[in-house]
């Protein structure tokens, strides 16, 4: 339980006082911060809701071949990938978790930081996104990861970055595919490049992701009123 108190109080005394740094740029007390969440949410041991779930997608890796996993057959190509790489390597869960944590809280710290009150952003994400999300579905935490690095982009008008990483977060969960449409909202460029553009994404990434699955998702996410993410 320390651990839990100890990921909610030093981002909370920083939020106090460091509250009125405006898009603080010091690096010393985040790399700091990056390293202590990469260790705590990527080296956890049978911790999260999913955890005994995400071991049979572990287990289950060995049994796909590579094309199988690039064509989506497998499930989320990129977490699957991720999983058939470590479990041919005999590496184990902990380098799963290990790179999806560098992920998830790499996006989180550098979207915080581009906020008007970093550290205060970052306090409040630890309760949910970090200690429920971050550390009980890693899918969604490696994803949520790379969306915050996709609206970075978007505020920095970057459409084929932000789609970029719309198009890599997908690959871990497919529930990122509803993000895309945000890329009609880049102000620069035309509509018409943009419209095209952005519905050329939406149309891959759903073949790819979501044909497949939408009939289980509903299932899963609608009909059986889950409040929270699953490893299904």
């Amino acid at each position: 339980m320390l651990s839990y108190w100890l990921m909610y109080l030093l981002p909370g005394v920083a939020a106090i006082f460091m509250a009125n740094r405006l898009r603080d740029h010091t690096l010393s007390p985040w790399v700091g911060m990056w390293l202590l969440y990469v260790i705590l949410i990527g080296l956890r041991f049978e911790v999260g809701g999913d955890w005994f779930n995400y071991l049979r997608h572990y287990e289950f890796a060995l049994h796909y071949d590579l094309k199988d996993i690039l064509l989506g057959k497998g499930g989320d190509p990129g977490y699957v990938l991720l999983n058939w790489i470590a479990a041919n390597n005999d590496w184990g869960m902990e380098f799963v978790n290990l790179v999806c944590a560098i992920v998830f809280v790499t996006g989180l710290i550098n979207f915080c930081r581009q906020q008007p009150a970093p550290w205060i952003g970052f306090a409040v994400a630890v309760p949910y996104l970090v200690i429920v999300l971050g550390m009980g579905y890693t899918r969604q935490g490696v994803a949520l990861g790379l969306l915050f690095w996709a609206l970075i982009w978007l505020e920095r008008r970057h459409l084929w970055h932000f789609l970029f990483f719309i198009g890599i977060a997908a690959m871990f969960h497919k529930s990122a595919v509803i993000l895309v449409p945000l890329g009609l909202f880049v102000t620069k460029g035309n509509w018409l490049y943009r419209i095209i553009a952005v519905a050329s994404v939406l149309y891959g990434l759903w073949s790819l992701t979501l044909a497949d699955a939408i009939d289980s998702m509903w299932v899963n996410y609608v009909d059986a009123q889950m409040q929270y993410g699953c490893a299904c």
